[in-house]
């Protein structure tokens, strides 16, 4: 019997065990914090770090300047409609419940469609 030395311990271990035994798809460091979606589960699961440098966001709050900062650079226009949001972008409108979503929406098609 051939015997391979592993020098991993801890999280760098778990990172090699999850991504190469388990086969899952790993975003992150191997030292950690990393993560991967368990589907059994279905949770994101997130190994090694800290509640510091672990973050839930929303990114309609959280981004919410850089995604409207969007509409300075490209033009973009914004209008309430029947309460709802309205973007667009040259030829693309999109709907939203918030300014945030209308333009991500839009830029989202944007990309689909080819033209960003």
């Amino acid at each position: 019997m051939r015997a391979f030395q592993v020098e991993q311990t801890g999280v760098p271990l778990q990172y090699q065990f999850i991504k190469f035994v388990q086969e899952f798809d790993v975003i992150g460091p191997e030292t950690g914090p990393f993560a991967f979606y368990f589907e059994e589960m279905g949770a994101l699961c997130i190994v090694g770090g800290n509640k510091k440098n672990i973050q839930h966001i929303d990114l309609y709050r959280e981004n919410g300047d850089a995604v409207l900062g969007l509409c300075k650079k490209d033009g973009t226009s914004l209008k309430v409609v029947n309460g709802r949001v309205e973007c667009s972008v040259g030829t693309t409108t999109a709907v939203g419940d918030s300014y945030q979503e209308a333009l991500m929406k839009a830029y989202v098609a944007l990309h689909r469609q080819g033209e960003r």
